[in-house]
């Protein structure tokens, strides 16, 4: 049940934030606003919540003076573990310079109402960001009753995910510029989960850690969206690797479920969904290194230079050996 405030607010000004709409909002007995509109974060003003519900929203952090949207342990969104919930288009812009922050202390999911009912989740963190976006977990679901969840996370600041647990499914998207920590979630063991990668400017994923619903039959796929797969890096820590086969492409993950050791095998397809094997792109490399004293397996492409590139290879070659010939 939804009831429109009136004279108390926990976002303090009025009903209509420039071009913000809000309404105080009964989820479930658990009391908390839903956001819809468009407008800066400084319309809000820093705020302290139990539950927020984002209905077709765009928000700016674009402030300077640090202010924070916190939503707390309300945990009433995708099957009540989730702070915030999304329906319809959502889009959250974290600008270069602006010291706004959110912080959801349960997390972020592209659902609501019992995850049955979902939206489309935005965020656009750009380079020299300097606030925080401190959210643990992102969840991100749809199933045959649902409007098609997503979520997309374009990522050019260092660390706006740092140790952030990510769904691992068709719906999630990472285009990353920046290095970024996160943990591998694989919940559904019924299907292949795709995760969508595009890492460029030589960034590193780090993945942390992982927590797994899966069994010993499941695996993944992760899907590399570059031209030619990636440009970085993907690091797994070592802990939680049971095995890799640069040859077949393969990194073979561990997690206890229930006292039980499962086996998760994560695979890899380029963006038109061929798999990648070590016929058709010799060029992704898995293996070990150690950063920092802690030890990973990774999965790297080398440059492959472009036709151009090599036009130009070419052609200096055949110059150097033109000049050469003269000089003799």
């Amino acid at each position: 049940m939804r009831k429109t405030a009136t004279i108390l607010s926990l976002f303090a000004a009025s009903c209509a934030f420039a071009a913000f709409t809000e309404s105080e909002t009964d989820f479930n007995g658990v009391n908390g606003w839903t956001i819809s509109g468009s407008g800066s974060a400084s319309d809000l003003g820093a705020q302290d919540t139990t539950a927020l519900l984002l209905d077709n929203a765009t928000i700016d952090f674009d402030s300077t003076d640090g202010l924070v949207i916190k939503v707390g342990s309300g945990a009433m969104f995708q099957y009540a573990n989730y702070s915030i919930g999304i329906n319809g288009d959502v889009v959250l812009n974290f600008k270069s310079g602006s010291t706004a922050s959110l912080s959801a202390s349960k997390g972020i999911a592209t659902s609501y109402d019992g995850g049955r009912y979902g939206g489309n989740l935005t965020i656009n963190v750009e380079k020299g960001y300097l606030g925080k976006l401190d959210v643990p977990v992102f969840g991100c679901t749809s199933n045959g009753n649902s409007i098609p969840a997503s979520l997309t996370l374009n990522l050019h600041s260092a660390y706006a995910l740092d140790k952030t647990r990510i769904y691992v499914g068709k719906q999630a998207t990472i285009n990353m510029s920046a290095d970024q920590s996160i943990k591998w979630d694989v919940r559904d063991s019924s299907t292949k989960g795709i995760f969508r990668l595009n890492i460029t400017d030589g960034a590193s994923l780090f993945v942390v850690a992982g927590e797994y619903g899966v069994n010993t039959t499941s695996g993944s796929s992760v899907m590399l969206m570059g031209d030619d797969l990636m440009d970085g890096y993907i690091y797994f820590v070592s802990s939680m690797v049971s095995s890799f086969d640069n040859d077949a492409k393969t990194i073979t993950l561990r997690g206890m479920k229930d006292g039980v050791e499962n086996l998760h095998t994560v695979s890899f397809v380029d963006k038109n969904g061929n798999e990648i094997t070590g016929e058709n792109y010799p060029n992704l490399e898995i293996g070990k290194t150690t950063i920092d004293g802690v030890e990973y397996v990774y999965a790297t492409v080398a440059a492959i230079p472009e036709p151009a590139t090599w036009a130009a290879i070419f052609g200096a070659i055949a110059l150097g050996l033109a000049v050469y010939r003269r000089r003799k």
